[in-house]
């Protein structure tokens, strides 16, 4: 037992250190949720292959994980079922009760070979690990093997006690839909080993099992990768603004230029203004922020025109997927202010992101950006 017991510790050791490795090996994108939880709850069908014959059962299975980046992660699993199993010696049906538990390494296939430009939805991960199943028998199963005949077929005979530990080892394949950013809908293929003992029997042999699951997996948790107290994103990229020039008419203010990639606000017509973001962040620093309320003011003082607010992310950092994702928080965080904040009612207020797709900058730090510009 201590042996197993250091097999599996020795195991689980060995998939966190190969999730570690690669996990740092994979550069995370602008502002992706990265590492979130989820737990996941299943039920199918089970088909286990005794060493003379199968057995067909419906198993129930209980998982929690997590996500280190958008292709490597880990989850602890639990599985739970019945089998019945017809003794021909005894002419009845021997019932036993199962629990196995199982450690995975999980690979998200879909990113590892492209990653997605816009929000993926479906994905597809194999699966590998390890662990211990354990079983009960009935008292009828335990007290026949008193009256089983020693040495003339032990093929049947209980093994030890009433609950038996063994090791096991299982692979497969998920395939994830998901529904919302919260929930999605899994179907789990999976082949099993169950090593000697785990079945109970006297016969020095392991049982093959396969396994067919359909659940939910919930998301229970994200964090953003800005998160990361390691690492300090640097401050949005702002270029010098050069000084107004004097304006011989002191009757009209004279309006500030803006960086030289973008286009000055025209007061009474169309007003142009871009707000810049640190690296992976969709929060906006005070000075930024002071631009939406400058805006906010001139669109009170022109009620009939509305606000386009278009999010972008640096193509030079991250990947599609999650770029996409950052920019669309960066034109939502924007726009919230402006309504929540500001006072700007929600009909004037159009939002949209590209992610990286469109590059407005030639610059790619000025790209971590959302761009604001007025029509009537």
């Amino acid at each position: 037992m201590k042996t197993k017991l250091k097999t599996l510790l020795a195991l689980v050791a060995l998939l966190f250190a190969s999730a570690s490795t690669v996990s740092a090996q994979v550069s995370d994108a602008e502002g992706k949720k990265y590492p979130h939880i989820f737990l996941g709850l299943q039920g199918g069908a089970e088909i286990t292959l005794f060493n003379d014959s199968c057995e067909v059962s419906p198993i129930g299975a209980f998982e929690l994980g997590s996500w280190f980046n958008s292709k490597v992660g880990l989850r602890g699993k639990a599985y739970f079922w019945k089998n019945n199993y017809d003794n021909d010696t005894f002419r009845q049906t021997f019932k036993y009760t199962n629990v196995k538990t199982s450690v995975d390494f999980l690979l998200d296939l879909t990113n590892l070979i492209k990653e997605n430009r816009k929000a993926k939805k479906f994905s597809t991960v194999w699966f590998v690990g390890g662990g211990f199943n354990m079983n009960w028998a009935k008292d009828e199963a335990y007290a026949a093997t008193d009256e089983y005949p020693e040495g003339t077929d032990k093929q049947m005979r209980w093994y030890g006690s009433r609950h038996n530990i063994g090791f096991s080892a299982n692979t497969g394949f998920r395939f994830q839909y998901d529904i919302k950013k919260w929930v999605g809908l899994n179907f789990e293929l999976a082949g099993h080993y169950n090593g000697h003992h785990a079945n109970n029997y006297a016969n020095n042999l392991g049982d093959w099992q396969f396994t067919t699951l359909l659940g939910l997996v919930f998301n229970l948790s994200q964090k953003s990768s800005k998160a990361a107290k390691t690492v300090t994103p640097p401050a949005p990229v702002q270029p010098t603004q050069p000084a107004p020039k004097a304006d011989p008419k002191p009757a009209k203010k004279p309006v500030a230029k803006k960086p030289a990639e973008s286009k000055p606000a025209v007061p009474g017509k169309k007003y142009v203004e871009t707000v810049f973001f640190g690296n992976a962040i969709s929060e906006l620093t005070a000075e930024e922020e002071a631009k939406l309320k400058e805006l906010a003011q001139w669109m009170k003082e022109n009620p009939g025109t509305y606000i386009y607010i278009t999010g972008y992310a640096d193509v030079t950092t991250g990947n599609p997927e999650l770029n996409m994702e950052v920019s669309q928080k960066r034109a939502e965080a924007v726009a919230k202010l402006l309504n929540e904040k500001y006072g700007i009612n929600k009909a004037r207020i159009h939002v949209s992101y590209k992610g990286d797709t469109v590059q407005p900058y030639v610059t790619p730090a000025n790209n971590r950006c959302a761009v604001l510009s007025t029509k009537k």
